[in-house]
């Protein structure tokens, strides 16, 4: 599953983005940054998609700062819609809803938050430990148990 991922991940952002990106003449070609290097999980989210990170801090983010409400209300608030656009997708692919990707999001976020506390009382912030938890999470944790909760929930034999 990890490696099918990987495909699509080269496919989509590297390829095709690439593709579009010189017949239309877009200038501006940072639709990922190194997300495979990252120290913790909330890295991943920042430089895995580009695109979206950058449309959530210009039209979520920014504003709601301004509001005055605090980063972590903002996150909770960017992690609730990213869930729900992650469902919706997934719900139109599948044919429909079981609600598990709002959970693993809800799960993810709460595991951002205790990753965060945990490298810094332990002082690992800066060693390779978090970018190791994030490939645990990554390739057994997460997608590979998503796929296997939809794939026996919705697989017609």
């Amino acid at each position: 599953m990890c490696l099918a991922w990987l495909v699509g991940f080269v496919y989509v952002f590297h390829d095709y983005l690439n593709i579009v990106a010189e017949i239309l003449r877009f200038g501006d070609r940072e639709f990922y940054k190194d997300w495979w290097n990252c120290r913790n999980l909330g890295e991943f989210w920042r430089t895995w998609n580009m695109p979206v990170h950058n449309f959530f801090v210009r039209h979520v983010s920014q504003p709601l700062l301004r509001q005055g409400y605090s980063r972590h209300a903002i996150n909770t608030i960017i992690f609730i819609i990213s869930a729900i656009a992650h469902e919706y997708m997934i719900s139109i692919a599948i044919g429909g809803i079981s609600y598990w990707i709002l959970v693993s999001f809800a799960m993810q976020y709460g595991y951002i938050i205790w990753e965060n506390y945990f490298m810094k009382v332990t002082k690992l912030e800066d060693s390779n430990l978090g970018n190791f938890m994030f490939w645990i999470n990554f390739c057994i944790l997460g997608q590979p148990i998503l796929t296997a909760i939809y794939y026996n929930r919705f697989a017609t034999v």
